[in-house]
């Protein structure tokens, strides 16, 4: 029973911790990736073809695991763990493997598509330029 209560302690700081740590890069102003977010988003701005294969859970997937992509080679962290010279292509062939783990098969096309209709939240963000 003490081990159970420990947990959730440390599993309620850990969440306080990271909502805290969002509040603070909110209050720099600096921008804050909110998938919940991105999600409706990317999937408004998909090409029809595109959306009539996907439904929002698998956008959601690929965002997450594009985002796994970004944390295993660092660029979301504070030095890279390894040079990356074609992020799409590289970001497409993890999310392919990794999806596939999942029992999903996507094309590199919608995974493509995905990506390329998620710089519509990243320029609403103003982490991305508009085209």
């Amino acid at each position: 029973m003490k081990v159970i209560i420990a947990v959730i302690v440390i599993v309620g700081l850990l969440g306080a911790f990271s909502y805290g740590q969002e509040i603070l890069i909110r209050l720099q102003g600096k921008p804050v990736y909110d998938v919940e977010e991105a999600t409706p988003i990317t999937y408004n701005n998909l090409a029809a073809d595109t959306k009539a294969t996907l439904n929002k859970e698998d956008v959601r997937l690929i965002l997450d695991l594009e985002f796994e992509f970004q944390r295993e080679v660092g660029i979301t962290g504070e030095k890279p763990k390894k040079e990356v010279k074609d992020y799409t292509k590289e970001a497409i062939e993890f999310i392919l493997q990794e999806s596939e783990k999942k029992g999903k098969n996507f094309t590199n096309k919608q995974i493509s598509d995905v990506l390329m209709a998620e710089e519509v939240y990243l320029e609403k963000l103003g982490v991305l330029e508009k085209k």
